[in-house]
């Protein structure tokens, strides 16, 4: 039991329940507790470093998500950009995520946004950082409209992009929707 363990983010991926999947992404396999889990869960955890098992950079997934937009015959890259979930990006690199609805009408598909989240849901852009159940997260999409927030572990992406970068994207899109109105 004393092996170093490493995720394998494909299989985690795949994991249909959103919070099983939240916590095995984010289990501490330096810890006791981890190690055991890892043990008794091959398939989710290997004592082989996964080929691109480590940090994927924010600005590679948003390079993802220009590309699945533009086979997707998306028109708005900016609104593209600011949803990475949406657009495939988190699951083409096999970055889990987790959501949570923020509004009546997402909380038929997800679960309810936890008491314990201590921000500011609304003001949340892509690659912010924040804290929940003790656990670090990046945000990856908060789609205000349909009412998600959708999160990923911090261990799994690196914030390369700077945050002004996504609120110019929030500014153009809503600029662009007024503009269509």
């Amino acid at each position: 039991m004393n092996g170093k363990f490493f995720k394998q983010w494909t299989k985690i991926s795949q994991i249909k329940e959103p919070l099983l999947r939240a916590a095995l992404a984010t289990l501490d396999l330096s810890a006791e507790f981890g190690r055991t889990f890892a043990t008794n869960l091959p398939e989710y955890f290997t004592t082989e470093k996964e080929g691109g098992g480590g940090r994927v950079s924010l600005s590679l997934l948003c390079a993802v998500v220009r590309s699945n937009a533009t086979k997707m015959e998306e028109g708005n890259p900016s609104f593209a950009a600011k949803n990475l979930v949406s657009y495939e990006a988190t699951r083409d690199v096999r970055i889990p995520t987790i959501c949570f609805a923020t509004s009546d009408y997402a909380l038929k598909y997800f679960p309810s946004l936890p008491i314990d989240f201590n921000c500011n849901f609304e003001k949340l852009v892509v690659g912010d950082r924040v804290r929940w159940a003790e656990k670090r997260w990046v945000v990856v999409e908060n789609n205000t409209s349909s009412g998600e927030l959708h999160l990923a572990p911090a261990e799994r992406v690196l914030v390369d992009v700077p945050r002004s970068f996504f609120k110019r994207l929030e500014k153009k899109a809503l600029s662009r929707n007024l503009l269509q109105r």
